[in-house]
């Protein structure tokens, strides 16, 4: 009966466990072997070594148009100290990517966002953690933007 009731549930749910095929890009059309790429110029390169790695050619003529939107960075106080003075900080980025394909939407991330927390003891410290932990989020970025593509979710 329990195996019974999870097999609904899991039926009824939008989720789904799917693997890809090697080299399968499901947020795009299957017939589509080439992108226009509109991306930040310092991820772009990224994106390219991602669809050239997946055998997809990035044409600026092309029909089909991978839209990269961000990533944008927020840094932003989350705590104080008893004086009202910031000693933790939360880092956000954020972005989405979109699919056009012959003039139309085809496809939507959504927003994609990774954040982490920061705590410095001092400025000097703090910029330096700060610089280091926004490149590792936009890693991370980059990895669930990709992961989101890939997967077609």
């Amino acid at each position: 009966m329990r195996a019974m009731a999870w097999a609904l549930l899991l039926a009824g749910c939008g989720y789904q466990i799917v693997g890809l095929e090697q080299g399968e890009i499901r947020a795009l059309p299957p017939e589509v072997h080439a992108v226009a790429l509109i991306a930040p110029q310092d991820t772009a390169k990224d994106w390219r070594d991602r669809l050239a790695a997946h055998g997809i050619a990035v044409d600026p003529e092309a029909a089909t148009i991978l839209r990269v939107q961000g990533p944008e960075v927020r840094w932003r106080p989350s705590a104080f100290d008893a004086q009202g003075l910031p000693v933790q900080y939360r880092i956000e980025v954020v972005g989405a990517v979109t699919i056009e394909h012959e003039g139309r939407s085809h496809w939507r991330s959504g927003a994609i966002a990774v954040s982490d927390d920061l705590t410095a003891q001092s400025p000097a410290q703090l910029e330096a953690e700060r610089e280091a932990k926004t490149r590792e989020l936009v890693r991370r970025w980059l990895e669930a933007a990709w992961s989101r593509v890939a997967s077609g979710w």
